[in-house]
């Protein structure tokens, strides 16, 4: 299981509004593997606690100001 960090969309007023290309998804399912999204908005200890489940992580580029990560 591969977990993939969802990208915040640019120029919304939602707080829980994110995407994950649909190209990432394919790379990794195309080598075997599942994949799970991981909120760019959930609680850190969320994310914590979900890094201890899955085999491994992307972190699909992308340049923000914002970001947590």
């Amino acid at each position: 299981m591969i977990g993939i960090f969802t990208q915040t969309y640019e120029n919304t007023t939602s707080s829980k509004s994110s995407y994950i290309a649909a190209s990432y998804i394919k790379f990794i399912e195309m080598s075997g593997a599942q994949v799970v999204p991981i909120y760019s908005f959930a609680e850190t200890s969320q994310i914590i606690n979900m890094l201890g489940k899955i085999n491994g992580v992307l972190f699909p580029g992308n340049y923000t100001l914002n970001s947590r990560w």
